[in-house]
C-alpha cells in the first residue's frame, strides 16, 4: 500500500508539475522583466490569410513593379529556395508557416542599441518542428561544410548560427536570440511555470494589457497583434529626442498633433494594437496619462466638457474626405506668449499687425474676432458628381465653421471675404493674370457670395489647362443656420447649405478631439475623372511610356477599389490618449 501510495504521489506530482508547464500560454512569461519592447502576433497566418485575398494576389500579380521583379535573378533564388525548403518538409510554404506559427510569434528586446532580444515562434507540430531544425542547422551550416558551435542547457542544446544568432527548438517551441545569456534565461523560463520576474508580472505591462479590451468596441473583433514599448525607449529615438519642452518653435505642432507631444515626454509606456474584424482591420494605440489635467498652456486643445469635442464630419454626396477637430482658437491666442518661442511670436504680430486690420477693420482680433468663433472646425473634399468634358476635373474644398454671434459678425465675415477677393484681384492684375468678379444670389433662402472668373476676361483657349482650372473655381461664402461656409466652388456651397438645414445631425458633437473620414469609393471616381490627365502627366514628369503609366494608374485604382472607407479618430479621456484607424474592405 505504501508504495501504491508514493507510486501514485510521485505520478500526480509530476501531472501537476506538467499541468503546470503546459498552462504557460502567456509569451511574456519568457520574457525579462526589464524589456524595453514587446511585440506578439497571434495566429499571423490567419492574418495574412484575411489580408492576402484572391483580389490582393491578383493586384499583386499584376502590379508592373511586381512583374519587372519576378522576372529578376533576385525572384529566382528565392523561389528557388522556397521550392527547396517545401521538398525537404513536404508541404507548401503556407502549411509550414501556419504550423510553425499556430501559437503565435513574439520578439522583445531588452535593450535597442546594440540589440539584445530574441523571437519566439510557438508551433503545433512537433514533428515538422523538428524537421524545421535539421533544415536549419543544415542551411546555417553551409550544407554540413561548416560545424556550427553549441552548448547545452540541461537538455536543450544552443546552436549559434552567426556572431549575435543563437538558435533552439524545445518541443514545439522555435527560438532565435541574440546572446546565449538570453537562451539561459528563456530556457529557464519555458521549464518553470513562475511568473515573478518576468514582463508578465512587471506593473506596466499588465496595465497596457488591461487597455486593449476597450481598444475596440466591435463584439466580434480578433486580435491579431500588439505591441508594448517603454516610454523611455520612445524617448531615446532621434526624432522624438527633439519634442518640445516649455515652448514650442511654433504654433503647428500643438495645432496638428495637439497633446501627443506633452504625453509621450511623461508617459510611462505606449501600448498599440491591430484587430481583425468582418469586413475590416483596425488599428489603435493608448498612451496613457500621467496627470490629470492639461497644463494651462494646451488646455485651448480640448473641450472642458467631456463628450462635447469635435462635431460630427459632414457628409454630402461626393464627400471624398471630411476633417473634424477641436481648437479653440481665441484660447490658443491668450496662451501664445507662454506656448511659443520668442522667434514663433513673430507670425502672431504679423497676423494681428498686418492682416487683422485690413480683413476686420476696428475690431479686436482676440476678442471681437476669435472669440466668435466656436472651437468645432470641419473641412470637407467633394468630387462633383461628373466629370462632363472635362480634361481635369477639381474636387471642391469647404471649410465650415460655426459662429457665436453669426447676425453680427456674419455681416463682418462677408466683408473680409470682399476684401479679400479684391486683394487676390489686385495681385491677378499686377502679374497679368485675369481677375474674378463678385456676385450675389440666393440659395433657399441663403445668400451666396460668389466669385468667378467671367470667360470673356480669362483671355486664354478654351482647351488650355489655365482655362479649364479657372471656370472650375468660383469661390463662395455663405452664412446659414449659425455656421460660415467657405467653399472653392459654388455647387459645393450649395451642398453645404443643404447639408446645415437637412440633416438633423448637423450640430452634433463627439467625444473624439479629432475625426478623418475618407470614402475610398469616391476617391476612385474621382481618379477615374482625371485617369488621362493622371497618365499623361507621369509620362511627361517621370518619362515613362504610355503602357507603363497606364498600368500603374490602373494598378493604383484596383488596388483602392478593395477598400470600402478609411476613419481616423483621436481623443483624450481622463486615463489616455486614444488613436484609432478602421479601415473596412468592401
Amino acid at each position: 500500500m505504501t508504495r501504491v501510495a508514493r507510486a501514485l504521489g510521485l505520478f500526480l506530482f509530476v501531472l501537476v508539475g506538467r499541468l503546470a508547464v503546459a498552462q504557460l500560454q502567456e509569451p511574456a512569461q519568457l520574457v525579462p522583466a526589464d524589456a524595453q519592447l514587446y511585440v506578439h502576433l497571434n495566429n499571423p497566418t490567419d492574418t495574412l490569410d484575411a489580408l492576402l485575398t484572391q483580389d490582393v494576389w491578383q493586384l499583386i500579380n499584376e502590379a508592373p513593379a511586381f512583374d519587372q521583379y519576378r522576372r529578376s535573378r533576385e525572384y529566382a533564388q528565392l523561389r528557388a529556395a522556397v521550392a527547396y525548403v517545401e521538398s525537404r518538409l513536404g508541404r507548401n510554404w503556407r502549411e509550414i508557416l501556419r504550423h510553425l506559427t499556430a501559437g503565435g510569434v513574439t520578439a522583445f528586446f531588452v535593450q535597442v542599441q546594440p540589440p539584445v532580444g530574441a523571437v519566439i515562434a510557438r508551433g503545433d507540430d512537433e514533428e515538422l518542428v523538428s524537421d524545421f531544425d535539421e533544415l536549419i542547422r543544415e542551411l546555417a551550416s553551409d550544407n554540413g561544410n561548416r560545424r556550427l558551435e553549441s552548448f547545452d542547457v540541461g537538455r536543450v542544446t544552443v546552436w549559434k548560427l552567426s556572431q549575435g544568432a543563437y538558435y533552439f527548438v524545445r518541443g514545439t517551441d522555435i527560438v532565435v536570440a541574440t546572446s546565449p545569456e538570453l537562451c539561459r534565461s528563456i530556457i529557464a523560463r519555458l521549464d518553470s511555470p513562475v511568473k515573478s520576474g518576468t514582463l508578465s508580472s512587471d506593473p506596466q505591462f499588465k496595465a497596457a494589457r488591461e487597455r486593449l479590451g476597450g481598444a475596440v468596441d466591435d463584439p466580434q473583433k480578433t486580435l491579431a497583434g500588439w505591441l508594448f514599448v517603454r516610454g523611455d525607449l520612445l524617448r531615446s529615438v532621434p526624432e522624438l529626442q527633439d519634442l518640445p519642452g516649455e515652448k514650442y518653435p511654433d504654433a503647428g505642432v500643438p495645432f496638428l498633433f495637439g497633446v501627443l507631444p506633452h504625453l509621450l515626454r511623461t508617459a510611462p509606456y505606449v501600448t498599440a494594437s491591430v484587430w481583425r474584424r468582418p469586413g475590416g482591420i483596425t488599428l489603435s494605440a493608448q498612451i496613457p496619462r500621467t496627470e490629470p489635467t492639461l497644463p494651462p498652456t494646451l488646455t485651448w486643445l480640448h473641450s472642458a466638457e467631456p463628450g462635447k469635442e469635435a462635431a460630427k464630419p459632414i457628409r454630402v454626396p461626393g464627400t471624398v474626405l471630411s476633417f473634424s477637430i477641436y481648437r479653440d482658437l481665441k484660447g490658443l491666442w491668450d496662451v501664445k506668449d507662454r506656448l511659443v518661442s520668442k522667434e514663433g511670436l513673430q507670425g502672431f504680430v504679423d497676423i494681428e499687425t498686418e492682416v487683422a486690420p485690413v480683413l476686420f477693420g476696428n475690431r479686436d482680433f482676440a476678442t471681437e474676432v476669435l472669440a466668435e468663433i466656436a472651437p468645432q472646425v470641419r473641412v470637407v473634399v467633394i468630387a462633383p458628381e461628373s466629370a462632363g468634358d472635362e480634361p481635369i476635373v477639381l474636387p471642391a474644398v469647404a471649410y465650415v465653421q460655426r459662429l457665436r454671434h453669426p447676425e453680427e459678425f456674419g455681416q463682418d465675415l462677408t466683408i473680409s471675404f470682399q476684401t479679400l477677393v479684391g486683394l487676390i484681384n489686385l495681385g491677378l492684375a499686377q502679374n497679368g493674370q485675369p481677375r474674378m468678379m463678385l456676385s450675389t444670389l440666393s440659395y433657399r433662402e441663403v445668400t451666396l457670395h460668389t466669385a468667378r472668373f467671367p470667360e470673356a476676361e480669362q483671355g486664354a483657349a478654351p482647351t488650355s489647362p489655365q482655362f479649364v482650372l479657372l471656370r472650375q473655381i468660383s469661390p463662395t461664402l455663405a452664412i446659414c443656420k449659425g455656421y460660415a461656409v467657405l467653399a472653392s466652388s459654388e455647387w459645393a456651397a450649395r451642398a453645404i447649405v443643404d447639408y446645415l438645414l437637412d440633416d438633423p445631425a448637423a450640430d452634433a458633437l463627439t467625444a473624439h478631439n479629432e475625426i478623418l473620414e475618407l470614402d475610398v469609393n469616391a476617391l476612385v471616381r474621382l481618379i477615374e475623372m482625371n485617369r488621362q490627365a493622371l497618365i499623361d502627366a507621369r509620362i511627361t514628369q517621370a518619362g515613362v511610356d504610355p503602357t507603363q503609366a497606364e498600368g500603374e494608374i490602373d494598378s493604383l485604382i484596383q488596388a483602392l477599389r478593395m477598400f470600402q472607407t478609411a476613419r481616423y479618430t483621436r481623443g483624450l479621456n481622463e486615463r489616455e490618449m486614444y488613436l484609432r484607424v478602421d479601415l473596412d474592405r468592401n
